[in-house]
């Protein structure tokens, strides 16, 4: 439950927390003042990331050791991702979080090490992107022998935290995305779909990755997405929602009571109940941005089918969002074919903005529900059909479980998104 608990944290952070593809790195020797073994210490490690790093320090080494030790320690927000303790000999490698958030890979010298010049080289990936806000404090020591408590030969303090979303254009962008982390992980393919495509359309990109409606509806995010809007450029925002608003509201909602039963809540009840406040939400917004810029449009579609049968966490991550759909007295029909009939609801709310008076007529939607499933050569979904007994393919979600791939996954589903909305627009 603890990996359940880091990766969901880092999916969903707080309000106001953007990804952010760039990380800031402050690093500081903790030799100084103290004595370590390898003298003549020269640190090189970066001040930004993308949003990995590599780095390396190099130093001078009085006589030969025979072992070396490495403790590594980590924490986001005060949860340990990262507790190692190995004999850092060649190279070696610890995970973020189970690897699920990343890994750190040192190579070492051979052992013994021979007195002398000695380089430590490292590489830190990074799977996930470090939201605006957040950031992860490593504690690195080595020590000569097999063990923590040898003489201390080298030790920094790593402070990894994701970098501060650049400011719009004076002017704007043609094309905004705003919303969640669908906005933020897709940023680069995107912008890609339009270069591929032959088109020029400017982009600014305020996604924040843990955002619910409800925060785009108020304070100081709102007053964001209104200034974009207002600005001279602007015709199109792309608004991802409604993920974030049933990770976080869900789970709760399951453990409430129905007064009128006594039981508790059906899945129907929950879904219907969040879907009715995002509608409450989103009202407020698209009033406001029509009121601000009324020539601007806004377009947005329910995701796609998510890759929950990913190992080794998806399985895991599924039943915490939507547990009563594995209540197989309940839902005779499984827990696969619940959760996705559920999940159609968010394209729901964007189908009836898009063709009621509740959109206020600058709103546009399409349906993509389907089409990693007909990519990844399911037969019985196509885009805008999806296959509701099945989750998306593993191959084309991420290790997060709710983004696709930024490789294959996104760019597919971008294809789709260009051939049914962008081609159509004049930008």
């Amino acid at each position: 439950m603890m990996l359940i608990g880091v990766l969901l944290l880092l999916l969903c952070p707080r309000i106001g927390a953007q990804i952010s593809f760039h990380t800031e790195v402050k690093t500081t020797n903790c030799c100084v003042g103290l004595h370590c073994g390898i003298t003549d210490q020269v640190l090189n490690f970066p001040t930004t990331g993308h949003p990995g790093f590599s780095f390396s320090v190099a130093g001078k080494l009085p006589k030969q050791s025979e072992s070396w030790h490495l403790e590594l320690y980590g924490t986001v927000e005060g949860v340990p991702i990262i507790n190692a303790s190995i004999a850092a000999c060649g190279t070696v490698t610890a995970p973020i979080a189970g690897k699920i958030i990343g890994s750190i890979t040192i190579n070492f010298p051979s052992c013994p090490v021979a007195a002398g010049s000695v380089t430590i080289r490292g590489q830190v990936t990074l799977h996930i992107p470090i939201p605006w806000g957040f950031s992860a404090v490593v504690s690195v020591r080595i020590t000569d022998g097999s063990s923590t408590q040898g003489p201390l030969l080298n030790c920094e303090q790593v402070i990894v935290a994701g970098s501060f979303p650049l400011p719009p254009p004076p002017d704007g962008a043609q094309v905004i995305v705003a919303g969640d982390s669908w906005g933020a992980f897709g940023a680069k393919p995107f912008v890609n779909m339009f270069r591929k495509h032959k088109s020029n359309a400017s982009v600014y990109n305020m996604a924040a990755g843990g955002t619910t409606t409800e925060d785009w509806s108020e304070g100081p995010v709102l007053d964001d997405l209104l200034h974009v809007a207002s600005l001279p450029r602007t015709q199109r925002i792309w608004m991802s929602f409604g993920g974030n608003d049933a990770i976080e509201k869900l789970p709760l909602c399951a453990m409430e009571t129905d007064p009128a039963t006594g039981e508790g809540k059906t899945i129907d009840q929950c879904t219907d109940e969040l879907m009715a406040k995002v509608l409450v939400y989103l009202d407020r917004m698209l009033a406001l941005i029509k009121k601000t810029n009324p020539n601007a449009r806004i377009v947005g579609f329910g995701y796609d089918i998510m890759g929950l049968g990913k190992l080794p966490m998806c399985p895991l991550v599924a039943p915490e969002i939507m547990p009563q759909c594995w209540n197989q007295t309940v839902h005779p029909e499984g827990h696969i074919h619940c959760f996705n009939q559920q999940f159609l609801k968010i394209q729901g709310v964007w189908d009836m903005m898009a063709t009621t008076s509740r959109g206020l007529g600058i709103v546009d939607t399409v349906t993509l529900l389907g089409t990693l499933q007909a990519y990844g050569n399911d037969t019985q979904a196509r885009v805008g059909h999806p296959d509701l007994d099945k989750w998306g393919p593993n191959n084309l979600w991420q290790l997060n479980c709710i983004h696709p791939t930024e490789d294959v996954g996104f760019p597919v589903i971008f294809d789709e998104f260009w051939d049914l909305y962008w081609s159509k627009q004049n930008l």
